[in-house]
């Protein structure tokens, strides 16, 4: 009878030994021929009266053990799982062995196993929740934003261009590099017919600040030409540190009448008054910012679990989801037209940094799923019908289509099926953690805490 021995055992993986006596060995040897026997057909004999001897030479010693092993692999395998107390998530592998028949023998057997999820206890665990207002100046720039998207432009009988916050300039722009390469790879970039210039616009950086710097006090068609110098640190990376000549033909200059901030302005957006339209927008904010910090809680109350709960999800689960990672996000490229080198070159990566981002990323998703799974077991979490009808209502909100179509694609579409389950069971998850972890108010959050928690989710 074969003899189980652990030799290692981590969170996720499981490593033993098989130790087989002699007899045992030679009992399935001894099986496995008479197996074979009735099986292979050797010219010259008919099936199952081949001699054992030219039965073994037929086979060959390495096929013949391996057909021994796998003869006798589940019996002991089964007998290692009860023994041992594992629930196998992979195929095991035989990552050592020394077998032959006439001695005793022994595998060494290593195998992904569902790991064992020692949850903390959620009343100790504390978070903060930002008290949440809105300014005075967010409401009042969030109106600037609207007079801007209806401003209309009047045509300015000036030929100079003074550089005037309510100027606009409608300019062709074309940049020359001394690399023909670089020319014809950002063709695009380099030459457009039509540029609109805003003076208006703060915190402009890099070529857009000097072309603005430059076009002060130009003339409507005058050839403005300078050099320029890509910084260091500019987001494409072939152009870092490269001259180029920029040449500016200002073709139109326009005046921007922005309408006055009233009643009428407001009635041209659909409310009776300024009044209403100042309250719609303070309340939209807050929503806004009310929804952003429930995000950031949560995200918060995620790290605060992983910190706390000790384990490595399987290989073979992280390897899946690492790939399908990767898989999608290189689909997303191509809707955009990139390549991953292209992606890899604009934001100065290597491939490496982003194996093991999704690395992190699939390790991180699989553990707090796998938490979720156990908090749902241990806190008995069932989702019930109304749950899954919120998730469709919160559904059809957010990709504003009827009730209604969610139900109907819901009993038609598997996939849309499982996903608002899946939803519904993670917010009703979500929901008792918030119920039972210790949230703190607090006026303010570090902002170095705050990235870092927000980081958790990308």
């Amino acid at each position: 009878m074969a003899d189980i021995k652990e030799i290692e055992r981590k969170s996720s993986k499981i490593k033993f030994k098989v130790l087989l006596p002699e007899e045992e060995v030679k009992k399935a040897y001894s099986k496995t021929l008479t197996s074979l026997s009735k099986q292979i057909k050797v010219p010259g004999f008919r099936k199952g009266k081949v001699p054992i001897n030219i039965l073994r030479m037929h086979v060959g010693p390495e096929k013949l053990k391996s057909e021994v092993i796998d003869s006798i692999f589940s019996d002991f395998y089964s007998k290692a799982r009860k023994e041992l107390d594992f629930i196998p998530v992979g195929y095991p592998e035989i990552t050592d062995l020394d077998f032959e028949e006439g001695k005793e023998s022994f595998l060494e057997i290593e195998v992904d196993i569902e790991p064992n999820i020692e949850l903390p206890n959620i009343e100790d665990i504390e978070v903060e929740k930002l008290k949440v207002d809105v300014t005075e100046k967010e409401v009042e720039d969030t109106i600037d934003e609207l007079r801007h998207s209806m401003m209309t432009l009047e045509p300015i009988e000036d030929e100079e261009i003074k550089g005037k916050r309510d100027e606009v300039v409608f300019a062709k722009l074309d940049i020359e590099a001394k690399n023909d390469e670089l020319n014809e790879k950002y063709r695009d970039f380099f030459h457009k017919e039509e540029v609109p210039i805003y003076f208006e616009k703060e915190g402009l950086e890099n070529l857009d600040k000097e072309v603005v710097k430059r076009i002060k006090g130009a003339k409507i068609g005058e050839e403005v030409t300078f050099t320029y110098t890509f910084p260091n640190d500019f987001y494409l990376e072939d152009l870092r540190g490269k001259e180029v000549k920029v040449k500016i033909v200002p073709k139109d200059l326009k005046r921007i009448i922005m309408p006055d901030a009233g009643d009428e302005f407001a009635k041209d957006l659909g409310y009776e008054t300024f009044e209403e339209l100042r309250k719609e927008i303070y309340e939209k904010l807050k929503k806004e910012k009310d929804g952003r910090e429930e995000i950031r809680l949560e995200n918060q109350i995620i790290k605060e679990l992983l910190d706390r709960t000790s384990f490595d999800p399987p290989e073979i689960y992280v390897k899946r989801r690492r790939e399908a990672l990767k898989r999608d996000f290189i689909e997303e490229l191509k809707k955009n037209n990139l390549t991953l080198k292209d992606y890899l070159e604009q934001n100065n990566l290597r491939e490496e940094d982003l194996e093991k981002y999704y690395e992190e990323e699939a390790k991180n998703q699989l553990k707090i799923s796998m938490i979720f799974d156990e908090i749902k077991k241990e806190k008995n979490i069932e989702v019930v019908e109304e749950d899954v009808e919120k998730a469709m209502e919160d559904f059809a909100s957010s990709y504003r289509i009827s009730k209604e179509k969610v139900k109907e694609l819901y009993e038609r579409d598997e996939k849309l099926r499982s996903y608002l389950k899946d939803r519904a069971e993670k917010e009703k998850i979500i929901k008792y953690l918030k119920k039972h972890v210790k949230i703190k108010e607090v006026d303010s959050i570090e902002k170095e805490e705050s990235e870092n928690t927000d980081g958790e989710n990308k």
